[in-house]
């Protein structure tokens, strides 16, 4: 073999040697290209799950940031809703005092509603159109008169210790009215059957004997200085005795009627008074005049006076006017 050959030989050999160790280290390369690349692989799946677990967490943040939105927004409009309630309790509050300021005044209150509501309101007046009450008293004193004071519908006047002394009403279910005196025994009854005197007085006449002084045109004539010089001489004329023994002489009789107090004394009141006879009659007054009674002893106007008295009266449509008058100094 030449030389030239066996150089071809030697390097092929030298090349083929070459070719398997470049072969040999392209497979170790290949093998840690492999390693490398399922390395890659691995952390590429590693990546992609972190990857999907960003995004899924990045889906909750979202939806969790949406719902922080929605009730944000609630609580902004329940602030909202909040803030005009407080805006419309503070105009009604405002109202109101308003209202209450003009309620002030210096002398009086007022109080303009459709209704109150409270316990005890003391004043001193209470003008009202329409006032509704259970029980109605003038005062918490013994002597006073009230309405319903015992629920039971009735009107009452008391005497000044307390026992009642007229009583308006239904009584035992009857409409009546009745007096009682102060020691609370009942003395008059006015009901569906008339009225019922406790204590019955009949009506009677009483014979008497007036002398006649002077008529009289008024019941408001007064006894002048004229008509008593008058009159102590017509006294002294019709008189007989001493001065401490004067003796009136006789007049007329006449007849003096009480009504009494009875179930016809309403009707028989206005036939009250002196007579010429025992009739109720408006036409047989004793005349209009002035009276002395006759048959009657005069009095002494005091030892050593050498005087006497007489009492006088002015009678008008068989009534008493006036007070008595004595004259004195009749001699």
């Amino acid at each position: 073999m030449d030389s030239s050959t066996q150089g071809t030989i030697n390097s092929a050999s030298s090349n083929a040697s070459s070719a398997v160790s470049t072969a040999n280290s392209a497979n170790n390369a290949a093998g840690s290209a492999n390693l490398k690349a399922d390395s890659a692989i691995s952390t590429a799946n590693t990546a992609n799950t972190n990857a999907s677990n960003a995004i899924s967490t990045a889906n909750s943040a979202n939806s969790t940031a949406g719902t922080a939105n929605s009730n944000a927004s609630t609580a902004l409009s329940t602030a909202n809703t909040a803030k005009s309630t407080a805006d419309s309790a503070k105009t009604t509050a405002d109202g109101a005092i308003a209202t209450l300021n003009g309620w002030k005044f210096a002398t009086t209150t007022e109080i303009d509603g459709a209704k109150i509501r409270t316990g005890t309101i003391t004043a001193d007046k209470i003008d009202t159109d329409n006032l509704i009450s259970r029980v109605i008293r003038t005062s918490e004193g013994a002597s006073r008169l009230s309405i319903n004071e015992l629920n039971d519908g009735q009107f009452k006047v008391r005497h000044t210790n307390g026992q009642v002394a007229i009583q308006i009403g239904l009584v035992g279910g009857i409409p009546k009215i009745l007096f009682y005196d102060s020691s609370g025994t009942k003395i008059w009854e006015g009901g569906t059957n008339g009225i019922v005197y406790v204590n019955d007085v009949p009506e009677s006449w009483i014979t008497t004997n007036l002398f006649f002084m002077d008529s009289i045109s008024s019941a408001t004539e007064t006894l002048t200085s004229t008509k008593i010089s008058a009159f102590k001489s017509k006294i002294k004329l019709n008189s007989s005795g001493s001065s401490t023994s004067r003796q009136m002489g006789p007049g007329n009789d006449c007849y003096l009627y009480s009504e009494g107090m009875n179930a016809t004394s309403g009707s028989n009141k206005q036939c009250a008074g002196y007579h010429t006879s025992q009739v109720k009659s408006l036409t047989n007054w004793l005349p209009n005049g002035w009276y002395t009674p006759g048959n009657t002893t005069l009095f002494s106007d005091g030892p050593g006076t050498g005087t006497y008295s007489a009492t006088v009266f002015k009678v008008f449509n068989g009534q008493v006017q006036d007070d008595y008058v004595i004259i004195g100094g009749i001699s």
